[in-house]
């Protein structure tokens, strides 16, 4: 499948304008590890092979998910974003332009 047949296209179009070296993206699936064939498939149709990827090996991911971000209630979508100095700004809900243009360093 290519990129342009996934729904999110644009998105990640944007995205991958964005992305620079001295960004690095990493994808975390809240599914189990245990889906990770799943969880590989859903990767790799919207075109995010070459991303690091991680998965929830945790039996309890409502911790999981305090710890990545307290203020985080568990909607879906949410990015994180973690900068170098180690402040965090989580965002919940789907990418568009202008929220990827607030998440630029």
């Amino acid at each position: 499948m290519r990129i342009a047949d996934f729904p999110d296209a644009d998105v990640l179009r944007i995205q991958q304008g964005f992305v620079r070296p001295r960004i690095e993206l990493v994808t975390v699936a809240t599914d189990s590890i245990a889906d990770g064939q799943a969880i590989t498939h859903r990767l790799h149709r919207a075109g995010m092979d070459g991303f690091p990827a991680r998965a929830y090996a945790d039996d309890t991911p409502d911790r999981l998910n305090y710890l990545l971000d307290p203020d985080w209630g568990g909607e879906m979508p949410h990015v994180l974003v973690i900068r170098a100095d180690g402040s965090r700004h989580g965002y919940s809900g789907l990418l568009n332009e202008t929220l990827l243009r607030k998440l630029r360093p």
